[in-house]
Order: structure tokens, then C-alpha cells, then sequence
């Protein structure tokens, strides 16, 4: 049995999907103040003009600042990174007290700490499942000496 097919649905059917567009996010008059950029991992609440002092984890050259709040999704232990315009993204693994300044954009994770991190304890005496089913309890700053497989 046969069944018509109009060109048209062809054409559809045989159409490469797009790539996805990063969504621009920015502080350039406050444009993107209080919003919440949504990244692979994490959301991160937009807050421009303000910096959380401290809590450093370094710093790198980007060319966007949704580049520099992915950076920090991917960064285990990263909760808030600082952008300031010319491109410098500077990762932050505390929220400390916000104060203003108006030359730095932030994006402050909404859930502080993710993935398997000891940075302030955050995994310390959580349970961790692999995809084969085995489970760990993360212990931080904890070594059993001895009986090691290699290095």
C-alpha cells in the first residue's frame, strides 16, 4: 500500500534542526537585571551592579558573559561568578556579602555549591550513586592510609 507524501513534508523531514542560540544575557542598562539565565547544570540569578567580595577561584578571559556563567556551571564548587565588561570572568566558590559596584555583572547560582565538591564541606557525608548502581559516601578531609591501587 502507498501512501502520498507532499513534497513539503519532505523537505521538513529531511531539514537539519538549528543550533541552539545561548540566550544573550547582559547588564548593558540593566537589561538582564533580575532575570534568571538558565545553564546546563544550574540556574543563576542575574544581579547587575553588585559583587560579591572574596570567595575567589581565579580568573579567565572570556568573550561573553553567558560564556563566563558557563564556565562557572561547569566548575565543580563554583556558586557565583563576577564578569566585569572587557571580558575578565572571575569564578567564586562563597556568597559573601553583596556590595556595590557598578562596573561588575554577577550571576549568583540559585542553589549555591553543585556536583561532588569539598570545598566548605558541601559533599561531605552525602551519598554518591554511580550509573552501575554502586554508592559511596563522600568523607572530606578523610584518608584511609594504605591499600592504595595506584596513583
Amino acid at each position: 500500500m502507498h501512501f502520498p507524501i507532499s513534497l513539503g513534508l519532505l523537505l521538513a523531514v529531511g531539514a537539519s534542526a538549528a543550533p541552539t542560540a545561548v540566550p544573550t544575557v547582559t547588564c548593558e542598562n540593566n537589561a538582564s537585571d533580575g532575570t534568571v539565565f538558565t545553564a546546563q547544570n544550574a540556574e543563576f540569578d542575574i544581579i547587575c551592579g553588585v559583587d560579591y567580595a572574596g570567595g575567589d577561584m581565579g580568573a579567565q578571559g572570556v568573550a561573553t558573559f553567558a560564556e563566563c556563567i558557563t564556565l562557572c556551571d561547569t566548575t565543580p564548587g563554583c556558586v557565583n561568578v563576577a564578569f566585569a565588561p572587557w571580558g575578565q570572568c572571575y569564578l567564586k566558590n562563597k556568597n559573601t556579602t553583596p556590595t556595590a559596584n557598578p562596573g561588575i555583572w554577577t550571576a549568583k547560582g540559585k542553589k549555591g555549591l553543585s556536583g561532588l565538591t569539598c570545598v566548605n564541606n558541601f559533599s561531605d557525608k552525602k551519598t554518591y550513586t554511580t550509573h552501575s548502581g554502586s554508592t559511596f559516601e563522600i568523607e572530606c578531609g578523610v584518608d584511609y592510609g594504605g591499600g592504595d591501587m595506584s596513583a
